[in-house]
């Protein structure tokens, strides 16, 4: 979704709080983020996957 949010941010002329509305984004400064890296490095550096894993692996919660 970050490819068509950053777009559509362009196509609308809408400011950042704006599209973060119409796209229900937290953070409009998350889409700042990723028009820059649409314009330094193109689509593919949209498509990276970052941040926490979505399932721990370890047994840190586990009681003795």
């Amino acid at each position: 979704m970050s490819k068509k949010t950053a777009t559509g941010k362009k196509q609308h002329r809408a400011s950042y709080l704006q599209t973060a509305l119409r796209f229900d984004i937290s953070n409009p400064g998350t889409i700042a983020n990723w028009q820059r890296k649409l314009k330094e490095r193109g689509v593919e550096a949209l498509l990276t996957r970052r941040g926490r894993a979505k399932y721990m692996t370890t047994n840190h919660n586990r009681q003795s």
